[in-house]
């Protein structure tokens, strides 16, 4: 780990981290309903995302269980009621067109709980 080759590595590795999460923000604006925000905090792998007024992101993810999609509803991050219109969405896996897909089926259940 004292090694040059490892900080390389750790550079790399940040580096592909950074651009996947990119990647992930811009196919959620992309699909998602309009006025949603994206949120990244500093560092990591998650994007937090607030849904516009009336969508409901426990629904989404029921919704995405069914169909073989996993996010993380607000709801699970707080003890009241104030981020039942926000998820998480992790972007640690590599993006592949498989997860734009599932990026665009979940623009596609939120914009039919309108």
């Amino acid at each position: 780990m004292k090694t040059p080759s490892y900080e390389r590595y750790l550079r790399r590795l940040r580096n592909t981290l950074t651009q996947q999460r990119q990647q992930m923000h811009t196919a959620i604006l992309r699909h998602f309903p309009q006025d949603t925000r994206v949120t990244e905090p500093q560092g990591g792998t998650l994007l937090w995302v607030e849904l516009p007024p009336g969508y409901a992101s426990m629904r989404l993810f029921h919704e995405g269980l069914k169909v073989g999609i996993q996010i993380l509803p607000g709801d699970i991050f707080s003890n009241g009621p104030g981020f039942g219109h926000c998820l998480r969405i992790a972007c640690g896996a590599p993006f592949t067109p498989r997860i734009e897909e599932a990026v665009a089926t979940l623009g596609l259940l939120l914009k039919n709980q309108r």
